[in-house]
């Protein structure tokens, strides 16, 4: 990964093959609201994000050349974590709906209510 600073725009060149595109727009997402972000394919592997600073105030580059790797990087754990997740994810909301149906021999009308609206109809 390559970071650019001019006077007010970051530019970042990202590897497409570490990084998907749906961990880099996750991941940007989260600075537009100091930046307006573009993306540009340069080539099969590299992607451009450019960075233009919405305010008056001057660039951190330091913050921002640490901030973005350790961004990207928490991106494609939680993509990686979703992904090994999902079945698991999936079953235990199977289970819950599965359970749900078992207790239909239980109607909601014998719920009491204690301060006495009848909601149910």
């Amino acid at each position: 990964m390559k970071v650019k600073f001019d006077s007010d725009t970051v530019q970042i060149s990202i590897d497409k093959r570490i990084f998907s595109n749906k961990v880099i727009q996750k991941c940007f997402y989260w600075y537009t609201a100091d930046y307006t972000v573009d993306f540009e394919t340069v080539d099969e592997h590299f992607v451009s994000v450019t960075m233009t600073n919405k305010s008056q105030q001057e660039i951190d580059q330091v913050y921002l050349a640490q901030k973005i790797p350790q961004d990207l990087n928490d991106f494609l754990l939680r993509d990686i974590v979703q992904e090994e997740t999902r079945d698991i994810r999936a079953l235990i909301v199977a289970k819950a709906f599965a359970n749900f149906e078992q207790e239909e021999d239980f109607p909601l009308e014998q719920i009491g209510d204690s301060l006495g609206f009848n909601t149910i109809s």
